[in-house]
């Protein structure tokens, strides 16, 4: 994952000693062996990107799982969702961008977010006054 390889840490480290008889640059000496060893420090360099990746919601795997329990998924309104980690991690981003709120254009912007296209139907609620008992409510009967 990282962009520096083993090798490119080696020259590097090479390249930063300091010049002279007392710093040998033969390829089999001991100097050479300890560069090699540091190099190993790509490892870290490639764990260390993988965690920043991992530490977006939306681009996270090994988090992931900390990233739903800190919004509390999987919950009731997800459990379609967990079939794969770009749908957990579209659900773990819907609910970190949701303000709340009870407008149409609300949940439709939260289905817009999950990768689905909705419309909701508003009915006229069932007033005294206004309806009767056998009315047709929401056009059932």
């Amino acid at each position: 994952m990282s962009q520096y390889t083993a090798d490119d840490y080696q020259r590097a480290l090479h390249d930063l000693l300091p010049t002279g008889l007392a710093w040998p640059r033969d390829a089999g000496g001991v100097q050479a062996a300890v560069i090699r060893a540091l190099a190993g420090y790509q490892r870290s360099d490639s764990d260390a990107i993988g965690l920043l990746v991992g530490a977006f919601p939306e681009t996270a795997t090994i988090m992931l799982t900390e990233w739903e329990k800190t919004v509390g998924l999987p919950d009731d309104c997800s459990i379609g969702e967990v079939d794969s980690i770009a749908k957990r991690q579209a659900a773990v981003v819907a609910k970190l961008i949701s303000t709340g709120g009870q407008s149409t254009d609300y949940f439709i912007r939260i289905a817009n977010t999950l990768g689905y296209d909705i419309t909701i139907t508003q009915y006229r609620q069932a007033r005294a006054g206004m309806s009767v008992c056998g009315d047709a409510i929401n056009g059932r009967l």
